[in-house]
């Protein structure tokens, strides 16, 4: 294949990806990604005082943010 036709496949390949993929990976895999190291959870007071109130918020209505 050209180049130029692989380009077009592989655009076609991620434009149907990115389409169907729901976003939120990283919760559907959450606790193997704790399990390796690679995700962790900060309680709200290490937050950026920004996101703070918010997660404090969400962690009194419904025990998670």
């Amino acid at each position: 294949m050209r180049p130029l036709h692989l380009f077009h496949l592989w655009h076609k390949v991620f434009a149907i990806v990115f389409k169907l993929d729901c976003g939120y990976t990283v919760l559907r895999v959450r606790d193997e990604l704790e399990q390796l190291g690679y995700l962790s959870l900060l309680s709200p007071e290490q937050l950026p005082e920004s996101e703070r109130n918010e997660a404090i918020e969400l962690l009194a209505a419904e025990g998670v943010f």
